[in-house]
């Protein structure tokens, strides 16, 4: 049993005990964001504001990887992202559920005094589901793919020996595409696609093994 306790607390002690980003470190969740919004839309005329819809919108995006050489991380991301809108002239409401998996990889540039600026790429595949709820009747739903992309630049500031808080900003595109079918709630004559173009600045947290 010493023995057993012994062996364990070795391993513990050499996965801490390595530089960050150096080969063989192990990202176990970089670059999270996590996000909760409630909104509304509303239209304005001739100076009356009438509201069209509310909604709440949910996302969340985590990374996992392996520093294959120093300052080289290669993984997997993962992004959630729901949404429900709420027409008030209207007795239903719309739901979206998108998830999308890829591979990553992220370059560590440089140490500036704790700070280390990055570059970052990723793109991956997944699925959109829609969903119509009327007040009466039955749900319709409508699927499509999902491809994503994104690109851009970050930095990192070690919080701890193992905590980073991480800041992205970058370029992310997601395309949805679409069969056509007699009975898609959002009627369509052919396949088509939509594609969403964006800036966007992520802030979150890195936890690493291997320091």
């Amino acid at each position: 049993m010493k023995r057993v306790v012994l062996l364990a607390v070795l391993v513990v002690a050499f996965l801490f005990s390595q530089a960050q980003y150096e080969k063989g470190s192990i990202m176990l969740s970089g670059n999270s964001n996590f996000g909760l919004n409630f909104g509304s839309c509303k239209v304005v005329q001739d100076g009356t504001s009438t509201k069209v819809y509310s909604y709440t919108k949910f996302d969340f995006g985590t990374h996992a990887g392996y520093a294959v050489i120093d300052q080289l991380v290669v993984g997997l991301f993962l992004n959630v992202g729901l949404e429900t809108d709420k027409y008030e002239d209207a007795e239903y409401k719309e739901s979206y559920t998108d998830l999308a998996i890829g591979p990553f990889a992220r370059y560590y540039i440089t140490d500036l005094n704790g700070f280390w600026p990055y570059a970052e790429v990723g793109f991956g595949g997944g699925v959109s589901n829609y969903k119509y709820t009327p007040d009466s009747g039955d749900d319709e739903t409508d699927n499509a793919g999902l491809m994503k992309w994104y690109l851009g630049v970050g930095g990192a500031y070690g919080l701890t020996d193992n905590v980073d808080l991480d800041l992205f900003l970058g370029y992310h595109s997601d395309t949805y595409s679409y069969k056509a079918d007699d009975e898609d709630v959002r009627s369509s004559d052919g396949d088509y696609k939509t594609v969403f173009g964006e800036f966007g600045i992520n802030l979150g947290i890195t936890v690493w093994l291997g320091k």
